[in-house]
Order: structure tokens, then C-alpha cells, then sequence
């Protein structure tokens, strides 16, 4: 599939180091800017839009200059696809691959159209997007069935920390990354997508049950186990339709350590996370063209989950200043 795609992703990456016009198109106000922009997302058939300022200078491996906003782009994978895999087999890999390359067209076509190269972001002014607490990380708090249902212990059971300025469940993607390119039994893992109650196939699809989750605390837990008796991120085999392969030698073959097909492991016990590796910046992969193999160093990696600062302690923090 590599040599299918690479092609693809080299000759996008040519397309956005275009000539940037010597004159750039005037809008009526910042709000107009984002909505046009937001507007040919839309047309190139993004699923959801965002843009947001920068609040410090944005990694990528190319000079922003002085760019003050971005345009966050997603691409959904297809709901029927969805509903009928397990998260972690065959067909995982060419959907995957089929989003990011949808998200990769958009991308460059815009980036065209703003005169930017890299990720989306540029310096002409913009509104950007109020958040809105729709308590998602409450219910994340009490449903924990990504990381329950991840192969590899991925992702944390326990609380948020502190990573690159923001507070989140950080997942190891030392462990994340290993597993998905070294699957013997399917070609990539969107397990954690698959099985998430907010996706497009838990009970959260529901308008009930959504208004519920926003409106009231106590009812998150319930709604998260409720969701696991329905069997919601589990398999359903009426939408399977394709065949699983492997290519081997140029030709598709059955592969031959079988498929995942694994439904929820309502069973599976926290991962002892003294094992937990973070990799922030300071121990990152450098910036460069990203084709070169980078070692992580998990002892490291390791100790800085350890050393990870809580959100409480950095906010005590930022109060003494």
C-alpha cells in the first residue's frame, strides 16, 4: 500500500510550495475570512471545520513565519465500515488511509488557496471558534472504555496530566505506534475510535441520551455501561461486506495469521502504568522531512509519565506568579 500512497503524499507536498500570489484578496471582516475558508472546506468535503488562534508558534517542518491562526480539518471514516469491523483487522489500514489522503487533498487545495505551505495555518486575520464545554471530559472520566478496550494498554486509566502546555489523557505512542505497524492481524488499530461512545455508533448517537451526558453528571457513568450492555463498539456482522487479505509478493492472499475479530473485552483490568512512557517535545523527533527512522528512548520516556505534572499543580502554579 506504501507504494501507492507515497506517490500520492510526495507530489501534495510539492503542490503547496507554490508562488504565493503577489496580491491577496481583500475581505470584508475577520468572521467573513473564516466562513470562507470554512465554506471551501465544506465544498472539498471535509466533515468538521475549525480554526483557532496560535498561542505559541506552531511545530511543523516548515517555517510558519508569523502565522497567528490554524484550520483544524477532520475527515470521518465511513459509518458503515465502521459498524462492521473490529477496530484492529485488514480493512482498518485502507480506511485509514482512504481519510488521510481526503484530509490531505483538503489540506493542500486550501493551503493553495491561502498561499501556505505545511499544515493549515496562515497569518490573514480570522475569527476563531469559541470552545464549547459540552462536559465531554467528565464523561471521559467516568467511561474509560478506550483504554479499557485498547490492545496495548495505550492509553491511561488514570487521570489527566500536563503535556506540551495542555492537560489530557497524554496515550503512549511509543506502545500505540508499535502495535499499529507491527499487527500481525490486521493492517493498522483505530480500536479507541471503534469503541468510544461519543463515535457515530454508541448510544451518544442518540439525541436523548446525548441532551442527558451534557445536562446531567450523575447520568455519564450509567450512560457509558449502558452502552456497553447494548454491545454498542462491538461487531455487527450484517454490515461486513468485504474480504479479508494480505498482500504477500505482490498478490492478495488470506493471511495467514487470520484477522482480528475480537468483540469488547468487558473484563480487562487497568494496565499498571508505572510502565506508562510520555515523549514530549523536549525528546521528540526532530523537524526535518520525517522519512528518517528516530529511536525513541522509552527509559526516558518512562520517567517523564512519572514526573508529569498534574493539572491542579500546574494551575497552584500559574496562580503564584
Amino acid at each position: 500500500m506504501s507504494s501507492v500512497v507515497e506517490p500520492i503524499v510526495r507530489t501534495f507536498a510539492e503542490a503547496r510550495r507554490a508562488d504565493v500570489a503577489a496580491v491577496r484578496a481583500t475581505m470584508p471582516s475577520a468572521r467573513a475570512a473564516a466562513e470562507n475558508v470554512k465554506g471551501y472546506c465544506y465544498f472539498l468535503d471535509a466533515d468538521l471545520v475549525g480554526v483557532c488562534a496560535l498561542a505559541d508558534p506552531a511545530w511543523t517542518a516548515d517555517p510558519l513565519g508569523d502565522h497567528t491562526y490554524g484550520i483544524s480539518i477532520l475527515v470521518a471514516h465511513r459509518r458503515p465500515i465502521r459498524r462492521g469491523e473490529p477496530g484492529f483487522e485488514w480493512i482498518v489500514g485502507a480506511e485509514q488511509v482512504v481519510a488521510d489522503l481526503r484530509a490531505m487533498e483538503i489540506a493542500t487545495v486550501v493551503a493553495r488557496y491561502l498561499g501556505t505551505p505545511g499544515v493549515v495555518t496562515s497569518d490573514m486575520p480570522l475569527t476563531s471558534d469559541r470552545p464549547i464545554d459540552f462536559r465531554l471530559q467528565d464523561f471521559c472520566t467516568k467511561c474509560t472504555k478506550c483504554a479499557r478496550e485498547c490492545p496495548v494498554g495505550a492509553i491511561r486509566f488514570g487521570p489527566k496530566v500536563m503535556f506540551n502546555g495542555y492537560e489530557m489523557w497524554k496515550p503512549d505512542v511509543d506502545r500505540c505506534a508499535r502495535y499499529r505497524i507491527t499487527n500481525m492481524r490486521g493492517s493498522a488499530c483505530g480500536r479507541c475510535m471503534k469503541t468510544c461512545p461519543y463515535n457515530v455508533e454508541g448510544v451518544l448517537a442518540e439525541r436523548p441520551f446525548q441532551w442527558a451526558a451534557m445536562r446531567l453528571p450523575f447520568a455519564r457513568a450509567w450512560i457509558a455501561r449502558l452502552d456497553d450492555r447494548l454491545g454498542r463498539g462491538g461487531i455487527n456482522p450484517a454490515k461486513k461486506w468485504w474480504l479479508d487479505f494480505e498482500m504477500v509478493d505482490g498478490t492478495p492472499v488470506p493471511p495467514p495469521k487470520g484477522a482480528n475479530a475480537r468483540g469488547l473485552n468487558l473484563d480487562r483490568k487497568p494496565r499498571d502504568e508505572a510502565s506508562f512512557a510520555l515523549f514530549p517535545p523536549s525528546i521528540a523527533p526532530p523537524g526535518g522531512d520525517g522519512m528518517r527512522p528516530f529511536p525513541v528512548d522509552r527509559k526516558v520516556g518512562i520517567e517523564a509519565s512519572k514526573t508529569a505534572e498534574s493539572p491542579d499543580d500546574a494551575r497552584q502554579r500559574a496562580a503564584r506568579r
